[in-house]
């Protein structure tokens, strides 16, 4: 089998339920022999394709994965202005974060830093997610075109949790609110549990291109903290803003 070919199959192995693997359960997945897989792997850590855990001693995807993922999501260039920004964001809040940008009517996700909590939400590069379920979702919901954003919310919405709103008429009241606060925040709406606070990315012109957001257990974003959460995403939103302002 062709190098190009062993390192696809290898990287397809990595899932939401397999973000960790090592080199004995890859070579049983492969049906390869251990050195082959550990020489690959040591080649795509080298790229940064690949990276390792320290202390499990075990192989997940690296970042260099996200760059890859931003061009294919369509936005170029974006995962090197955004990521220190987000780093820092995850610094400051001890949470992971992620950018969106729509796609249809879904946000997909373009780029990301993980929580290094145990207990945390999981992106998932390229993941699409509704716009009217998500903070992301409604920040870049807000700030379509009045036609476009009419037109999506007369589409019938899927219900994913109890607290999910299909409602055209609530969702474009919350939109308001959105804009007015220049964020958004949502609670168990695509997933139980789960609190999200976002911001708009804008570009030179002024315009929404994408969004910012962290995602966390609720019992982590308890409601006298969704301000200070709200306000660390506004601030790393701004900031993201004017670096690509200054580079268009």
């Amino acid at each position: 089998m062709k190098t190009a070919q062993k390192t696809v199959r290898l990287l397809k192995q990595f899932s939401l339920d397999a973000p960790e693997l090592g080199v004995i359960e890859l070579s049983h997945r492969l049906q390869m022999d251990r050195a082959s897989v550990h020489r690959l792997l040591q080649s795509l850590c080298g790229e940064g394709i690949v990276q390792q855990n320290e202390r499990t001693r075990r192989y997940s995807l690296g970042p260099a994965i996200m760059d890859i993922a931003a061009v294919r999501a369509g936005w170029p260039g974006v995962a090197d202005v955004a990521r220190k920004h987000l780093n820092q964001l995850r610094d400051r809040t001890g949470e992971g974060a992620a950018l969106s940008r729509t796609d249809g009517a879904s946000a997909i996700c373009v780029t990301m830093v993980e929580c290094r909590n145990t207990v945390r939400v999981v992106y998932e590069l390229g993941e699409r997610i509704p716009l009217h379920c998500s903070a992301s979702g409604l920040v870049l919901l807000s700030h379509l075109e009045p036609e476009r954003r009419a037109a999506l919310l007369a589409q019938p919405l899927e219900r994913f949790t109890t607290c999910t709103v299909t409602d055209a008429g609530e969702l474009e009241a919350e939109c308001g609110r959105v804009r007015e606060l220049d964020s958004a925040y949502a609670a168990d709406t695509y997933l139980e549990g789960v609190r999200s606070v976002a911001s708009p990315i804008r570009d030179a012109q002024g315009r929404v291109v994408a969004a910012v957001a962290i995602s966390v257990p609720s019992a982590r974003m308890p409601d006298p903290s969704i301000a200070e959460f709200r306000k660390n995403v506004l601030n790393c939103a701004s900031a993201i803003s004017d670096e690509l302002s200054l580079k268009e």
